[in-house]
């Protein structure tokens, strides 16, 4: 069923595939091209973006580090003795080079698995509970309009000095035509330098046209990007509370790059969202929560 393009509207026959058709669709096509993405993503090893194995009753698996010495922590079990027997087998994430080498080590041999998925869970809802508390304009907006208008601004400018340039550049050139005819009181050396020195910075000019265009373009690319972002993040936040493990499992992939965790549950966590608007929506209640949920 993930694999067939029949849901979101198009008939496939062999490598021949016919235009969407809208009564056919069920799903948008962009979710259908992101669950094959997830697909090919899960045959790649090492791969950071989805995990490999989302059936998993711990949250954080393949994304928590020990804040020590480094290593990753895996997932391990501990139940009971044959002689003090335990019923329910607790999860925890280890760090088994604290188990091998304890010299290398001074952090904590293991962490509860319940503790850790639930304070990380905690962030994540603070997370989700800023960014809901800002819309999608004043998100976008707070620093990229600015820098939209001076990038025009430096655009309109540079095209501005590119036309005095060019406008410079004709008027030298019909002062030769006037040489040519005995008309012009100019010197013929001073006109070559000149025309020389106004070509040069034409191409200049062009130049920096062109790297100020990218730059606008990038911004522009930017905005959407971060509108995409928001969006998402938006409907992960919607989800995460009714999810299973499984699927907070797949949304903490998407939002985290790593989990450092030292003695006593403090931790530090990288996101993998590169903007910084959205950090400092990450930090607006940083300290409380990390305060609270550290004790």
């Amino acid at each position: 069923m993930l694999k067939n393009i029949i849901y979101v509207g198009i008939l496939k026959s062999g490598e021949t595939r016919s235009e969407v058709f809208p009564e056919l669709q069920i799903i948008p096509a962009e979710l259908w091209d992101r669950a094959q993405a997830i697909m090919e993503a899960r045959t790649k090893p090492h791969n950071s973006e989805v995990p490999f194995n989302s059936k998993s009753r711990a949250m954080l698996s393949g994304l928590v580090y020990c804040g020590h010495c480094g290593s990753k922590l895996v997932l391990t079990t501990s139940g009971g003795s044959r002689y003090k027997p335990i019923k329910e087998t607790r999860l925890r994430y280890t760090c088994h080079n604290k188990i091998r080498h304890p010299q290398d080590c001074d952090g904590q041999t293991g962490y509860s698995q319940e503790k850790l998925d639930g304070i990380v869970e905690t962030l994540l809802r603070a997370l989700f509970s800023n960014i809901k508390s800002v819309s999608e304009k004043e998100l976008v907006s707070t620093q990229l309009e600015q820098k939209t208008v001076e990038q025009r601004g430096t655009l309109s400018l540079l095209k501005t000095q590119k036309a005095q340039k060019e406008k410079e550049l004709a008027s030298y050139k019909n002062e030769v035509y006037k040489a040519i005819r005995g008309e012009s009181t100019w010197d013929s050396r001073l006109l070559n330098e000149l025309i020389g020195d106004t070509r040069t910075k034409l191409t200049e000019l062009e130049a920096e046209i062109a790297s100020a265009e990218q730059a606008l373009a990038d911004t522009d690319r930017t905005a959407a990007e971060l509108r995409e972002q928001y969006d998402r993040v938006l409907t992960w936040a919607d989800m995460f509370d009714g999810s299973t493990t499984e699927g907070k499992k797949m949304i903490a992939y998407q939002l985290i790059r790593q989990v450092r965790v030292y003695r006593n549950f403090r931790i530090e966590i990288d996101l993998k969202m590169d903007f910084e608007q959205f950090k400092e929506l990450w930090h607006r209640d940083d300290k409380k929560i990390l305060v609270n949920v550290s004790k």
